[in-house]
């Protein structure tokens, strides 16, 4: 429900004075109504004055939106510089009072070197293996004949120890040119001490870093112009499980 104003009430009962007091004058008895016509004159006066005086100090209270605005900024500005007159900045502290310097380490304690000589003949090993036998040879080292004899996918003559050791030559006792072996009972390594069941990180120490393919690492080193050298080792979780040994002649 709205409220009333009184400045309106008393304007309204001025202007229904005001009215009434035309009235009267217009009418034509003049001297019945001249007293009626002074108090209604008088009233209208006083309730105008009223009225005004009323609508003056209301409006003087009313302040424009420039200077509240102006009086908000001031009070800001001031509680800004309070804010920072109180509150101190924080201390700097030597960064170096509280981190210590990391302790210098030794590269080559932690590093292990991924380079290692090149191949050689002497490489073509795997203990008493090698590929300058023949198949008669590894007959007598391993004290019995292969279980099977075949021309492999190369059409070299193959002699096979129960797929443990594979010896592969051009012609049947011709001489070794490629050698296979997998056979845990032997205990054979090669020249730089690679056996069955080692790592790979061992053989990347014996002969340098090479990327796994398929499982297997291989390495080869051209001799001449006539001789290719071979060594590749065959894994299964990270364990050597077995070994290739191999001399071509181009």
């Amino acid at each position: 429900m709205m409220e009333k104003d009184p400045l309106l009430l008393v304007f309204g009962i001025s202007t229904i004075f005001f009215m009434l007091l035309m009235i009267f004058t217009l009418l034509k008895n003049k001297v019945i109504f001249a007293r009626v016509n002074l108090v209604l004159l008088i009233i209208s006066l006083l309730a105008f004055a009223l009225t005004y005086i009323g609508i003056t100090n209301k409006f003087a209270n009313v302040k424009p939106p420039i200077e509240d605005r102006k009086n908000s900024l001031t009070h800001n500005f001031q509680s800004k510089e309070k804010s920072s007159e109180t509150i101190d900045p924080p201390k700097e502290q030597d960064v170096s009072e509280i981190i210590e310097p990391a302790e210098e380490q030794n590269v080559s304690e932690t590093i292990e070197p991924l380079t290692a000589p090149e191949l050689t003949l002497q490489d073509l090993q795997i203990g008493p293996l090698n590929t300058g036998l023949t198949s008669l040879d590894v007959q007598k080292i391993i004290g019995r004949p292969p279980d099977d004899t075949y021309i492999d996918n190369e059409n070299l003559f193959a002699s096979s120890w129960g797929e443990r050791i594979i010896a592969s030559e051009r012609e049947e006792h011709s001489g070794i040119i490629k050698l296979m072996y997998a056979d845990n009972q032997l205990n054979f390594q090669t020249p730089r001490g690679i056996k069955l069941g080692d790592s790979i990180e061992d053989v990347h120490r014996a002969y340098g870093y090479k990327k796994s393919r398929n499982n297997i690492v291989g390495y080869y080193q051209i001799l001449s112009e006539t001789h290719i050298a071979y060594i590749s080792f065959a894994t299964s979780n990270n364990l050597v499980i077995a070994i290739y040994i191999r001399h071509d002649l181009r």
